[in-house]
């Protein structure tokens, strides 16, 4: 799936999917009749700074547990879907997740204007 020009996996909606040890970025998106309606949320795995970077190595327990789970499934219209771009240069990462961070308002994830620009808070 393409979004905002970088190319991501398919869209799956089962999180056995994703492999355990994906490093990227990562979007929640809310799907209405298996296609995408809007973007929940935009993060990165394995590095990045504030609070959307994943605590530990492992992409599909991060996602199952993640603190803003309850904010995507209070905002999502039908399903929730999932995609990810393989990104290893944590640099890269952080560039990619911040571009469409502030191309996309989404209802769970980080206000660009109100976010701190390091740290992982």
């Amino acid at each position: 799936m393409r979004i905002e020009g970088y190319q991501f996996s398919e869209i799956c909606t089962d999180l056995s999917e994703i492999s355990s040890i994906d490093v990227g970025v990562y979007v929640v998106l809310c799907l209405i009749s298996e296609r995408p309606h809007c973007v929940l949320y935009i993060g990165t795995s394995e590095g990045g700074t504030r609070a959307d970077v994943t605590p530990t190595g492992n992409l599909q327990y991060t996602l199952s547990t993640h603190e803003k789970r309850r904010c995507w499934e209070d905002n999502v219209h039908e399903e929730i879907g999932y995609c990810v771009k393989h990104v290893t240069d944590v640099e890269r990462r952080i560039d990619i997740r911040d571009e469409l961070q502030w191309k996309y308002t989404t209802p769970c994830g980080v206000d660009p204007w109100d976010a701190p620009q390091t740290g992982d808070e």
